[in-house]
């Protein structure tokens, strides 16, 4: 799919979660009281809302690479990680109020309008970090992590301070609180496709067969290609003695086909168990060849072109 499609996804999924979060905040707000106390309520309403919306968001790079598996691990791993971020995040808006209230602001109206809200929404910050970073924990790629975690800070403190702001001007006024967490499921989606954008290498579109125009960001510095699902960019394999290309597949993928490895802000390929041509010359395992912009890759049948974003 397009890049266009994949941002599409993600706000869906913001938006998707946030919608999911909407009824759980209402009722953990209701049930305020009957917790033994704020610390305990604060941690386990954080985890809560971090699992929502880590368990969604992670889901993004399963369904744009359109793998079941994959769809499973990232709502596990953005489920676990957000909860994680949700409750460390909101502990530590705990301590930012705690600090803001005591040493900065001199009243309860300036504690009430101010401190309060500038301090959850740091926690939703923290919220939306461990969301983001969530995917690149999955895939053990620390690029990913820092992406993930700086576009959901950003797009956690936005949102956040839209969904306290509107807590604090209309506490009654449930629709508020849906519309903050829609706005908070958004900007986290915006955020994170500005970061990933600024910050990866360029991409890959297909140029042939059932992928084609599907495009691949390339925000990992090693990247693998191949017909495995553990593969970066997975590509279908037709089978050995079919029909060749089809609807289904491209001939001579392996499993394992291909990698690619950035070093500085340059990129290179390297072949592993399939056979790889850069503009028809053959790539060979070692050294990995150099990739410029316009280059075309071919992978057994597939080819793919590297091109900005």
């Amino acid at each position: 799919m397009t890049l266009l499609i994949r941002r599409i996804i993600q706000l869906a999924l913001g938006i998707a979660a946030g919608l999911a979060t909407w009824p759980v905040m209402e009722s953990v707000i209701r049930l305020q009281v009957h917790f033994p106390g704020y610390l305990l309520y604060t941690v386990a309403s954080g985890a809560l809302f971090g699992l929502i919306f880590g368990a969604f968001l992670g889901s993004a790079d399963g369904i744009i690479a359109s793998r079941d598996r994959r769809i499973a691990a990232g709502i596990a791993a953005g489920g676990l990680v957000g909860a994680a971020g949700g409750a460390f995040g909101f502990l530590v808006a705990q301590g930012v109020l705690f600090v803001v209230g005591e040493y900065l602001v001199g009243n309860q109206f300036e504690v009430r309008a101010f401190a309060m809200p500038i301090a959850r929404a740091v926690g939703w910050a923290v919220l939306g970090a461990g969301v983001g970073a969530a995917s690149g924990i999955r895939s053990v790629s620390g690029r990913k992590v820092a992406i993930g975690a700086l576009g959901g800070f950003i797009g956690g403190l936005l949102g956040g301070a839209a969904v306290e702001y509107g807590r604090l001007l209309f506490p009654d006024a449930a629709v508020v609180h849906l519309i903050g967490l829609l706005l908070l499921g958004i900007l986290i989606g915006l955020a994170y496709a500005f970061v990933e954008k600024r910050l990866s290498f360029g991409v890959l579109r297909m140029l042939n067969g059932p992928f084609k125009s599907r495009e691949f960001i390339l925000n990992q510095r090693k990247i693998t290609i191949g017909s495995l699902p553990r593969c970066d960019i997975p590509l279908p394999a037709t089978e050995k003695g079919g029909p060749g290309d089809s609807r289904n597949g491209y001939r001579g993928i392996a499993g394992l086909h291909c990698r690619m490895l950035v070093s500085g802000r340059d990129l290179f390929i390297q072949a592993l168990d399939g056979e790889v041509r850069i503009n028809d010359q053959p790539v060979k395992k070692d050294p990995a060849s150099p990739l410029k912009f316009d280059d075309v890759v071919a992978c057994g049948s597939a080819k793919l072109i590297y091109r900005r974003e």
